[in-house]
């Protein structure tokens, strides 16, 4: 029977499934860093180097390497996680199933045989819940991938600056910022910091509400104007940034406008779609507060003087 459950376990360590199709870059020759480009050799080198631009082509390339050697580092702990989640998930229903069939039809022992069923389900529940392997894990790779891109998006802009602005020693820096990125620590914690945001803005929404009045059929309209023409401002962003002096361009203009008129934010011009959404959400929280036809007509003269067109 202890060899049953030995092998029942051993099932659990191997049973893990691969989430993603083999690599064709071996993970071996990507991690592993030449000598050349070792930290100290590869610094003191470029530091020796006269020709800048020829320093500059060797910094970017030392930087491309360790990337690529961190990216396959990273992919394969990805890997090894969701790996972890379904292969000791599966492996231990296994032990439990064999195990409980056990205590069927061996009566002398079907209490020990159901004793350690018992225990290896609270394993497999254990490991849930501690390990972050049922409907967190998504959300935390996410939250280390965006990590990783914030930080890979700061080192390839500085990659275009001479050697001068950006030296080995802080690229060195950024690389070593984007490797402790993927961390399920720091993605927990951005986790819980992005919910206690959430949580703030929710209150902050329901408290206007509150404190709002409920439109009277005579307010409905002017409701209506404000929301229609906030929104239609917001649409300048729906095809992506658009150009310099375009109309969808003025919309964006006007939209942040009329954001610091009112008291809103953010108050800059947006950029993308979902700036543009957020900033209009935030004028029409700001105003939620205003309960007569008189205070909307203020309000549409407070627009206008802002942005120099009248409501429609």
């Amino acid at each position: 029977m202890f060899l049953i459950v030995l092998a029942s376990l051993n099932c659990a360590a191997c049973a893990s499934i691969d989430g993603a199709p083999k690599p064709v870059i071996d993970l071996r020759s990507t991690a592993e860093i030449p000598e050349e480009y070792k930290v100290a050799t590869v610094t003191e080198a470029i530091g020796d180097e006269l020709d800048t631009a020829k320093a500059k082509r060797w910094r970017n390339r030392t930087i491309a390497i360790y990337m690529a050697a961190m990216d396959a580092r990273y992919g394969e702990f990805r890997k090894a996680l969701a790996g972890e989640s379904k292969g000791w998930n599966a492996g231990l229903d296994i032990s439990v199933l064999g195990i409980s069939s056990l205590g069927a039809v061996a009566k002398k022992s079907s209490n020990e045989l159901a004793a350690l069923a018992a225990f290896l389900s609270g394993t497999r529940n254990s490991l849930n819940k501690e390990l972050y392997f049922d409907r967190t894990l998504p959300a935390l790779i996410a939250t280390m991938d965006a990590s990783r891109t914030r930080v890979r998006s700061t080192i390839m802009g500085r990659m275009r600056d001479d050697i001068s602005q950006y030296p080995m020693e802080l690229a060195f820096s950024d690389l070593a910022s984007y490797e402790l990125s993927a961390s399920i620590d720091a993605a927990i914690q951005q986790v819980t910091a992005d919910a206690s945001v959430a949580a703030r803005a929710a209150d902050e929404k329901y408290k206007n509400a509150v404190a709002s009045c409920n439109p009277i059929a005579a307010l409905r309209p002017n409701l209506q104007r404000l929301n229609n023409y906030v929104y239609d401002l917001a649409a300048g962003a729906d095809n992506g940034t658009p150009p310099a002096g375009s109309p969808d361009q003025a919309k964006l203009d006007r939209l942040a406008k009329i954001a610091v008129a009112v008291d809103a934010e953010p108050s800059t011009t947006a950029t993308t779609k979902a700036e543009a959404s957020t900033q209009a959400d935030a004028i029409i929280d700001a105003t939620a507060g205003i309960c007569s036809v008189d205070g909307l007509e203020t309000l549409f003269a407070t627009m206008k003087g802002a942005t120099g067109e009248t409501v429609p």
